[in-house]
């Protein structure tokens, strides 16, 4: 009799505590997220995202860890990504449309926009075309001049890159060829320029504020639609008379294709309430990027759109088949 009613104890117990233990187990997050990057530290991308790591760490209450993953001009973090466990647990800070364009001119096994959209943090941003501060180019017209006149050296960020699209774009419409010396990030691109191991660069302007600044670089031209507030006296490649030469750029937060949409919406809420934070914006302001909250769905809409005028432009331009 002790042996039945010690038995029907034990199922009790089980009945009142597996719910919640199940429960417990559910509940996200329960452990650090990892944001991947693409790109080196002190890149643009990067930037973004170790602004975000502390805001989200609040909202989320784990912590937040950001992880660069460096290769392939952001091959081996979508590869990564593409093949992790959709459970909200590594992340990636995604760069548009320099990620999709890396399928575009190489068959790749991730889908970029096959993957989960969170929410889009900056945007709205764009490349610029910066010089050495003593270089004898002083304008977009002195740089055609001298490349006329002898082969120049252009840095940038990797092949299928932003900044190598915004490059693709400047040659087919004004007729400026430089030899392409990647990088793996804005930064090292600027750095090189700013030192004299490079003759041009192109990078975001994110990545240029702190050497313009220093008065290491100066910017000579940008790819965005209208000029830049921060630096009025510089043209957009618009003014110069090339008016397809312009796009804008995009960094936000994704995650493996199939996450669940409770864990996306608990992602997002955090998110949106980082990006508003004021510690946030003036950070922001500080580095030089335009917080531009998107929606996931909203993010990933702006994706396949950017990616059909790249597919357009890299297609006219020869780049791609």
């Amino acid at each position: 009799m002790k042996r039945i009613r010690l038995s029907l104890i034990m199922m009790l117990l089980c009945i009142v505590f597996f719910p919640l233990t199940a429960s417990a187990e559910e509940r996200f997050p329960s452990k650090p997220i990892v944001i991947n990057v693409g790109q080196g530290a002190g890149g643009s991308t990067d930037m973004i995202a170790r602004a975000l790591q502390p805001f989200l760490t609040k909202e989320l209450k784990t912590s937040i860890i950001v992880q660069n993953q460096v290769g392939a001009g952001g091959d081996v973090v979508n590869n990564f990504i593409w093949k992790a466990k959709p459970d909200g647990y590594n992340l990636v800070m995604t760069v548009l449309p320099s990620y999709t364009i890396r399928e575009l001119i190489k068959k790749q096994i991730f889908k970029v926009l096959d993957m989960s959209f969170i929410s889009g943090i900056a945007g709205g941003d764009c490349n610029s075309i910066a010089v050495p501060y003593n270089s004898p180019i002083k304008n977009f017209e002195d740089l055609k001049l001298l490349a006329a006149e002898k082969s120049l050296s252009l840095g940038g960020t990797l092949r299928g890159s932003n900044s190598w699209y915004a490059s693709i774009l400047m040659r087919e419409a004004t007729g400026v060829k430089c030899k392409f010396v990647p990088y793996d990030s804005g930064t090292e691109a600027i750095t090189a320029v700013g030192g004299g191991h490079v003759d041009v660069a192109i990078t975001s302007i994110i990545s240029a504020t702190q050497a313009v600044e220093n008065k290491l670089v100066r910017l000579i031209a940008i790819f965005g639609d209208q000029r830049e507030p921060n630096y009025p006296d510089v043209p957009t490649m618009i003014d110069l008379g090339y008016k397809d030469v312009h796009f804008s750029t995009r960094q936000g937060l994704a995650g493996p294709p199939g996450m669940s949409k409770d864990v996306v919406n608990i992602i997002a809420q955090a998110a949106a309430k980082a990006v508003k934070d004021p510690k946030f914006k003036e950070i922001a302001k500080r580095q030089g990027f335009t917080i531009d909250p998107l929606s996931g769905p909203d993010f990933h809409k702006w994706g396949v759109e950017i990616n059909a005028q790249a597919r357009k432009y890299l297609s006219k331009a020869g780049e791609i088949k």
